[in-house]
C-alpha cells in the first residue's frame, strides 16, 4: 500500500511525502498540483456569477460551502491545501449584506480569511444589500462585514456596490490607490476616495425622486470615464 501525506500551506508538485503500504494513490491525487489549480482557475471563471461567501436564508445566514471555491476546501486534505494555496480562486467575491440578525463569530473570520487567501491579488468586490434596518440604515451585521471589508481599500481594483443606500457614509477618506472601477446604484461623493488610479465610475440606476446630477470631481481625477444612468438620462464624461 502506499499513503500520501501532503502538506497544507505552499504547495508545488514535489509536495507529498510517500509510504509504500502497497496501493496507488486515488486517480485525483496523481494530478500535478499546478493542473489542479488550472482547474479550481477554470471552475471560478466559468461561474455565471461572482463566487458569494454567504448563503443567506429568511432568518439564517452560514457560509456558502455548497459552491466553489469554499466547496474545494471539503472535498479532502488535498483540494483543501490547493484552494487556499491558489490565490487567484479567491480573487472575486460577491458579499451579500444579511437581514438585521447576529452574526455567529465564525462567519466574519471566514471572510477575513477569503481576503487573506487572495493574497496579493488585487480582488474584484460585488457588495449587495439585502435588508436594511429602519430608515434605511445598515443594521448591525451589515456593518461589522463591511468594517472588515474597509481595511482592505489599498488592494480594492474594481468595486460594484448595488444597495439602496451609501455604505461608503462611514467613512470621511477611503485610500484605495488600486481601484480602478467603482459603479454604484446611487450617486456617490467621490471626494471621499484617494483614488489616483480610478479610470471608470458607473452611477445608478438612481432614485429618480433624487433627481441626476454630475457629482462632484476630486483634484485627482484628471482622466475619469464618467457614466450616469436612470431612466430618463444616460450621459457621459470624459
Amino acid at each position: 500500500m502506499q499513503v500520501s501525506v501532503y502538506t497544507v500551506g505552499a504547495l508545488s508538485s514535489d509536495s507529498s511525502q510517500a509510504v509504500d503500504l502497497g496501493y496507488s494513490k486515488p486517480p485525483i491525487h496523481r494530478l500535478p498540483v499546478e493542473l489542479l489549480q488550472d482547474v479550481f482557475l477554470l471552475i471560478i471563471k466559468d461561474m455565471p456569477d461572482y463566487p458569494s461567501i454567504f448563503s443567506l436564508g429568511e432568518t439564517t445566514v452560514s457560509g456558502n460551502f455548497a459552491c466553489p471555491p469554499l466547496l474545494f476546501t471539503r472535498v479532502c486534505r488535498l483540494w483543501r491545501a490547493v484552494a487556499y494555496s491558489t490565490t487567484g480562486t479567491w480573487s472575486h467575491i460577491k458579499v451579500g449584506l444579511p437581514r438585521n440578525f447576529p452574526l455567529k463569530p465564525f462567519l466574519p473570520s471566514l471572510f477575513r480569511s477569503w481576503l487573506a487567501w487572495s493574497g496579493s491579488q488585487l480582488p474584484t468586490i460585488r457588495i449587495e444589500c439585502i435588508c436594511l434596518s429602519d430608515y434605511g440604515h445598515l443594521c448591525p451585521s451589515n456593518t461589522q462585514l463591511l468594517e472588515i471589508l474597509f481595511t482592505e481599500t489599498t488592494r480594492w481594483e474594481t468595486v460594484f456596490c448595488m444597495c439602496d443606500s451609501d455604505v461608503f457614509e462611514r467613512s470621511e477618506n477611503f485610500n484605495a490607490p488600486q481601484l480602478r472601477t467603482l459603479q454604484c446604484s446611487w450617486l456617490l461623493d467621490v471626494t471621499r476616495f484617494n483614488a489616483p488610479n480610478l479610470c471608470r465610475i458607473r452611477f445608478g440606476p438612481t432614485d429618480r425622486k433624487r433627481g441626476v446630477s454630475v457629482p462632484i470631481m476630486p483634484t485627482w481625477a484628471n482622466y475619469l470615464d464618467i457614466c450616469c444612468q436612470d431612466h430618463s438620462t444616460n450621459w457621459q464624461l470624459k
